[in-house]
């Protein structure tokens, strides 16, 4: 079969059909990469949310926030 022609729609020759794979291919490691940084992005959002005070930071689960000294 020769891929140096056109393909017809309903008969696509072996290089679309290749390209079509390398492009469904790539579509797959661009979704898993976007998985990947949204779970990234949580992680950096929790971090900003923990309240920081005398360089350390609390949180509910590790021990409560440090009353002011009066």
């Amino acid at each position: 079969m020769s891929t140096d022609h056109e393909c017809p729609c309903l008969n696509p020759c072996v290089a679309h059909h290749n390209l079509l794979a390398d492009l469904e291919a790539r579509v797959d490691t661009l979704a898993e990469d976007q998985f990947s940084l949204h779970e990234r992005v949580a992680k950096l959002e929790a971090i900003v949310a923990v309240p920081v005070r005398d360089g350390y930071a609390y949180t509910p689960e590790t021990e409560p926030y440090p009353q002011e000294d009066e």
